[in-house]
């Protein structure tokens, strides 16, 4: 298990998670921040079996959807109808 770093939120995170470490970067390549707010990022996934996936991560590390804080929980929602509503073609 790799050991909790802070970020400058103030927030644990995992040294050992991809997530985490692109959360921790300064800079993100334009694919890592296909779309951010306080709580979510949306990045786009490459080597996948389907062009264009996008996958949705929190901002901070958790290890399932139960540990999400309130505010983060109401986000989701918004930002995967967003995100869906952005990929028409993919219908």
């Amino acid at each position: 298990m790799g050991g909790h770093v802070a970020d400058n939120s103030g927030m644990a995170e995992y040294s050992d998670c991809l997530s985490c470490a692109v959360e921790r970067r300064a800079e993100r390549p334009p694919r890592e921040q296909v779309y951010l707010d306080p709580h979510w990022r949306v990045a786009h996934a490459f080597g996948t079996a389907q062009p264009g996936w996008l996958v949705v991560l929190p901002r901070r590390h958790v290890l399932a959807l139960d540990e999400l804080a309130p505010a983060e929980a109401a986000g989701l929602g918004p930002v995967l109808r967003a995100v869906t509503a952005a990929l028409p073609a993919g219908r």
